[in-house]
């Protein structure tokens, strides 16, 4: 979409999954008080011997890049992101 500006494509295909998947991630961050943050907790990092991992670099950047894209996505074609 980034280098075809492709914006039909945009809406009907990439968009209902990009906005899942950022459902999925705001669904799983909780709001640490005592950090004054969010962070996701429980994950299986690359490292699956590791598990359970809080705040996994790994986990925590894929839901950063995720998040960001469906924002984009939403800006793009006017849609209204949800609350979180």
């Amino acid at each position: 979409w980034q280098l075809t500006g492709d914006n039909v494509w945009l809406r009907d295909v990439a968009y209902p999954v990009v906005s899942n998947i950022a459902d999925f991630w705001v669904s799983h961050a909780i709001w640490n008080v005592t950090r004054r943050k969010y962070v996701i907790n429980g994950v299986m990092p690359p490292d699956e011997y590791n598990y359970p991992v809080n705040n996994s670099a790994y986990t925590n950047t894929i839901a950063n890049i995720s998040l960001h894209f469906a924002l984009t996505a939403a800006n793009v074609l006017g849609e209204q992101p949800p609350e979180a």
